[in-house]
C-alpha cells in the first residue's frame, strides 16, 4: 500500500507543477490553446488513429519542451537574479 501512496504522491506533485506552469507560464498557455486547436482540427479533419498518435506525441513534445524550459530559466533565476553571460546562454539554449 505504500507504493501507491507514493504513486499518488508522484501524480500530486505532478499535478502542481502543471498548475502553476499553467498559472505563471504564458508560453505554456499560449501552447494548451493550440494544442486544443490542434485536436479540433483533427476532430474536424476525421484524421486517423495513426494520425492522431503523432499529432498527441507532438503536443506531449512541445509542452514537456515548455515545461523544461520553465523548469531552467526558473533554477538559473534562482542561482543568479543579475544579468550574466553564462545565465543568459542557459536560458537561451533552454528555449
Amino acid at each position: 500500500m505504500a507504493e501507491w501512496r507514493r504513486i499518488f504522491r508522484t501524480i500530486r506533485f505532478a499535478g502542481e507543477g502543471l498548475g502553476e506552469a499553467y498559472r505563471r507560464e504564458e508560453n505554456f498557455r499560449v501552447h494548451l490553446w493550440l494544442a486544443g486547436y490542434a485536436v479540433l482540427a483533427g476532430w474536424v479533419g476525421g484524421i486517423s488513429r495513426e494520425e492522431w498518435l503523432w499529432v498527441l506525441l507532438a503536443i506531449g513534445i512541445v509542452l514537456g519542451a515548455e515545461l523544461g524550459n520553465s523548469a531552467v530559466e526558473r533554477v538559473v533565476d534562482l542561482v543568479t537574479p543579475d544579468v550574466h553571460p553564462l545565465a543568459k546562454a542557459a536560458k537561451d539554449l533552454s528555449a
